[in-house]
């Protein structure tokens, strides 16, 4: 098996790092300072662009205070995962699970 390494990509790795570390206030969101102190190794500049392309992409929007906030579309998918792994445990567990 080749080494799962050399796949890394460093902007998508910022743009996970970013979802993830709004999804720690998911109501108020997160201003760009806020985000830069939460991600003390990454520049402003990556972060800054990571959260638009998140928005961009429909999983953040313009939160009341600036910055960002997830959108429901990120909590549909969650759903929607929670509901796959639910049938998956039914399937293999039996009825109880």
């Amino acid at each position: 098996m080749a080494d799962r390494e050399q796949y890394r990509n460093g902007s998508q790795q910022v743009l996970m790092r970013v979802v993830e570390t709004l999804g720690a206030r998911p109501i108020e969101g997160m201003t760009l300072r806020q985000l830069v102190a939460a991600l003390p190794d990454l520049s402003q500049d990556r972060i800054y662009r990571a959260a638009l392309n998140v928005e961009m992409y429909g999983w953040a929007e313009a939160a009341p205070g600036g910055g960002w906030r997830l959108t429901p579309a990120l909590t549909l998918f969650s759903q929607r995962m929670r509901m796959a792994l639910a049938d998956m445990g039914r399937a293999y567990l039996g009825a109880d699970a």
